[in-house]
C-alpha cells in the first residue's frame, strides 16, 4: 500500500489532511481480519503521525501495520524511554539523544554494493541505527542512511518498523514505490489525468477514475491480448521492457491497421492519398 507522498520538512496541505480520515478508516476495516498484517510504504509526516503512532489507529491495530518510509538526514532520534520509576513526577517520554543520520555517515560506515531492483544497483556507504523519532517516541524504528559512492546524488535515509530487517531489504521495500510513481506520471502525461475540464466535483472524480481504468485496459491489452511484442517508440540506455508510451503507440497502430482496409484500400480513388496517410499514421503514433 502506498501513502500520500509528502516531504517531511513541509507543512501538510489541507487536501492531504482530508485524505487521512478515509485511509485510516480503510485500514481499520481491513485490520478487523485476525491475520491481517500490512506494510505501508510512504513518505514524511503523513506516515509518521498516522501509522507509526499507535494512538492513530484502534488499540492493537497499529502494531500490525509495519511502516517503511523516508526520513530527513537531520532527523532527531532518541532511544526508547526508560522504565518508569517509583515516585512522584512525570515519567520521561524519550530516552537519550542519538546521532542523526547525517552524523552517522560522517563517522565510520560500511561499504556495500547490492541490487535494489532488476538492473539497478547501489554502491554506497551504509550506516544504520535503531531509535525513535522525536514525533513518535514510543515506536522503535530501524533507520538506514546511504551515501552514494561515485555518483552525484544526495544522501538518502530510510526507516522501517521491521527492526530486524537488513539494510538492503529496507531500501528494496522503498524502491517498490517507483512503479506507482511511474504509473501516475504516465497517466498524467499520456491520458491527461489531473487536468480535467469538468465543472462539478462528481464529474471530476469520475474522469480521473476513467483515466486510470483506460490505463489498466491498455496495459492488460498489451500483456495478454497482443500476440507480438511492441516496437519501442523511444529507446534509451537501460530500457528493458515496453513503456506505456510504447503500448499506447502499438494500440493506435493496430487500431489504424484495422480501419485502413475499410476506408482506404476499398476505394481506388484514394490510392494517391496513401503517402499522406502514412505520414498521418506516424504522427498519430508519435503523439504517444
Amino acid at each position: 500500500m502506498d501513502c500520500v507522498e509528502l516531504d517531511s520538512c513541509e507543512p501538510i496541505p489541507a487536501l492531504k489532511r482530508e485524505l487521512r480520515f478515509p485511509i485510516s478508516v480503510l485500514l481499520t476495516r481491513w485490520l478487523r481480519e485476525p491475520l491481517a498484517h500490512f506494510l505501508m510504504i510512504g513518505m514524511g509526516l503523513f506516515v509518521v503521525y498516522r501509522a507509526l503512532n499507535p494512538g492513530a489507529n484502534q488499540v492493537g491495530s497499529a502494531r500490525r501495520i509495519e511502516v517503511t518510509g523516508r526520513a530527513h538526514p537531520k532527523a532527531r532520534l532518541y532511544s526508547p524511554p526508560p522504565a518508569r520509576r517509583a515516585g512522584r513526577g512525570r515519567p520521561r517520554v524519550r530516552g537519550e539523544r542519538l546521532p542523526s543520520p547525517q552524523e552517522l555517515l560522517e563517522g565510520r560506515a560500511q561499504h556495500r554494493e547490492f541490487e535494489v531492483a532488476p538492473g539497478r544497483r547501489y554502491r554506497v556507504r551504509v550506516a544504520s541505527i535503531k531509535g525513535c523519532f522525536f514525533q513518535v517516541p514510543n515506536r522503535l524504528v530501524h533507520l538506514v542512511a546511504l551515501e552514494h559512492i561515485g555518483q552525484r546524488r544526495e544522501d538518502e535515509v530510510f526507516y522501517t518498523t521491521c527492526t530486524e530487517a537488513a539494510a538492503e531489504q529496507v531500501v528494496r521495500w522503498y524502491a517498490r514505490r517507483w512503479s506507482i510513481e511511474v504509473t501516475f506520471r504516465d497517466a498524467k502525461q499520456h491520458l491527461a489525468v489531473g487536468r480535467e475540464q469538468n465543472r462539478t466535483p462528481a464529474a471530476a472524480r469520475r474522469t480521473a477514475a476513467m483515466g486510470f481504468l483506460i490505463y489498466s485496459l491498455v496495459v492488460l491489452w498489451h500483456e495478454f491480448a497482443r500476440p507480438e511484442p511492441v516496437t519501442g517508440v523511444r529507446d534509451y540506455p537501460g530500457k528493458r521492457h515496453a513503456s506505456f508510451a510504447d503500448m499506447l503507440a502499438a494500440l493506435r497502430r493496430d487500431s489504424l491497421a484495422q480501419q485502413r482496409p475499410k476506408h482506404f484500400e476499398a476505394s481506388p480513388q484514394l490510392t494517391e492519398l496513401q503517402k499522406n496517410y502514412q505520414y498521418l499514421e506516424k504522427l498519430l503514433i508519435l503523439a504517444a
